[in-house]
């Protein structure tokens, strides 16, 4: 991803229809878009990149969004505020 000054968002959606749907939206809107399919992908974007906001579906296979807040806690992933 380039270095903008744009707010990064980090969009986690396992339907890709949905997911391109809020990609192209965010774009439009002058955000920096990072897609990931699921939470365990999520937590791997997490641990290279700083996000500045998450969109998250809370039912996602695998890891769910719940259980990726939970992990999110117990790591204390820096999100700004």
């Amino acid at each position: 991803m380039a270095q903008t000054n744009n707010p990064v968002v980090l969009v986690v959606e396992d339907d890709p229809p949905v997911r391109e749907l809020i990609d192209d939206v965010l774009r439009e809107e002058g955000y920096d878009v990072v897609v990931a399919h699921d939470g365990a992908a999520a937590l791997r974007v997490l641990e290279t990149l700083q996000v500045d906001v998450i969109t998250l579906d809370l039912d996602l296979p695998g890891l769910t969004g719940s259980d990726f807040l939970r992990l999110l806690q117990t790591r204390k992933v820096q999100i700004p505020p």
